[in-house]
């Protein structure tokens, strides 16, 4: 926009993004805001109500990760389980039929388990305190509720949406993708026995037996999860089909290996894929671009 000759063939063009920048400036630093009143708040209860002195410094604790997340990069794995929440808590008051939850929530969190758990060096913690913050997130998923129609109630009685993350899987060399946060989010999940979030798990011969030893007892248990996807398969399938879209949409190699492609009952799919059938949000999406 600065540049001298201005060439208004092109330069009009970025008008239109510049309005939607500044309206994305607004909507961040609103966010910030929220979260930074849970801070302002859990530190007044701390410091002028509570009496117990362990619940004080949880308190405050709390205090100092919601004013730092999502402000800034994620330091341990607190800020991050906390930034995760705060991201669903967002998207479902944008969208009230908002079903996702879709993520690698293993891979995701990994990093920050390694920070925490292996190497100590923020908000140190133990695998079990880990498996501990997994069955705090999936009850706090699972109380979640949302205004809905009665014909949706009726049809997920006993449970609040279809919230599905995925875990397992490869990385780019098809190079096991599974770790100890794979195995904290199924030991999580097998202890706390919440309908939601079910989970997909990407099975690959490549994945270590510790972790496929678990997704067995979540199955045997009687969970009715995790869903077992071919991972090569589901990933050589996205890449197949991408050579037809038409707009360039199909899923890169990257997004194929890498992304939480599984969605349950679905076949795995990109956002932007062909509707297969009607639906409340305009069909269930397919393996096909458009």
């Amino acid at each position: 926009m600065q540049k001298v000759p201005w060439n208004a063939t092109t330069g009009l063009d970025w008008i239109a993004k510049i309005d939607v920048w500044k309206a994305m400036i607004i909507a961040d630093e609103a966010v910030i805001n929220w979260a930074r009143r849970h801070a302002r708040l859990a530190k007044i209860v701390a410091e002028h109500f509570e009496t117990n002195q362990e619940r004080k410094e949880e308190l405050l604790e709390i205090a100092d990760i919601s004013h730092r997340v999502p402000a800034e990069p994620c330091k341990g794995l607190k800020d991050a389980f906390q930034a995760k929440w705060y991201t669903f808590l967002l998207c479902h008051a944008i969208d009230r039929y908002a079903s996702g939850y879709a993520h690698k929530e293993d891979e995701l969190l990994e990093p920050y388990y390694n920070i925490s758990v292996k190497d100590k060096s923020f908000q140190p913690m133990t695998h079990t305190d880990v498996i501990e913050m997994v069955e705090m997130e999936r009850l706090k998923i699972s109380e979640h509720g949302a205004g809905k129609s009665r014909a949706y109630r009726e049809i997920f009685p006993g449970s609040n949406d279809l919230f599905i993350l995925t875990i397992g899987g490869t990385k780019p060399g098809y190079v096991d993708a599974c770790s100890d946060m794979t195995d904290a989010i199924l030991e999580g999940a097998r202890n706390i026995r919440t309908t939601e979030p079910s989970i997909v798990f990407r099975w690959h011969p490549n994945g270590r037996e510790k972790t496929k030893h678990l997704v067995f007892e979540c199955i045997r248990d009687g969970l009715g999860y995790p869903s077992i996807k071919h991972d090569v398969i589901g990933t050589e399938q996205l890449k197949y089909y991408s050579q037809f879209s038409k707009n360039n949409n199909g899923a890169t190699d990257e997004e194929a290996i890498t992304g939480a492609w599984c969605c349950a009952c679905l076949p795995a799919s990109v956002e932007g894929a062909r509707p297969i059938r009607p639906g409340p949000k305009g069909g269930d999406r397919s393996s096909l671009p458009r």
